[in-house]
């Protein structure tokens, strides 16, 4: 029992590489999950989803892709050209639209989630109880186990 403690404090306590992309893909995909699962339940988009963002600039991720290339944002023309370039958003048409995302689409991309801002939009109920939330015994040693490893 020892050992295997010493072999998960080893594993759990090491310094491990963080993939960027990897985030970023969780981050968009937990994005679209609760929002597809709001929509499903609600038949409307969270209504504070902060999509200002996306709309103000029509060619943000362009402009955002050419910064991290470049280092810099691009002149006002370069800007002004990318705008106007700019790919349609599925995700952005449909949540403007009140409707459900085709994600079938050409103009589906997981990543447009990198741009939403989702804002507070449920409230917790007032009998919100965390230990059904952590009530998970499955892994869980006893608490005689865990105070003889102490």
């Amino acid at each position: 029992m020892k050992k295997g403690l010493t072999t998960m404090k080893t594993l759990g306590t090491s310094i491990k590489a963080v993939d960027p992309n990897a985030i970023d893909i969780i981050t968009c995909q937990f994005k679209e999950t609760f929002c597809e699962s709001y929509f499903r339940k609600h038949h409307v988009w969270p209504a504070n989803t902060n999509l200002a963002y996306v709309m103000d600039i029509d060619g943000i991720r362009e402009i955002d892709d050419y910064f991290h290339t470049h280092g810099r944002y691009p002149k006002p023309e370069l800007t002004d050209r990318i705008k106007r370039n700019a790919r349609r958003s599925e995700m952005l048409s449909s949540i403007v639209r009140q409707s459900p995302i085709n994600k079938n689409s050409k103009h589906y991309d997981l990543f447009d989630w990198k741009y939403v801002e989702l804002q507070q939009c449920l409230e917790p109920g007032p009998h919100l109880n965390e230990v059904a939330l952590i009530s998970d015994k499955a892994a869980s040693e006893t608490k005689q186990v865990i105070l003889n490893s102490l």
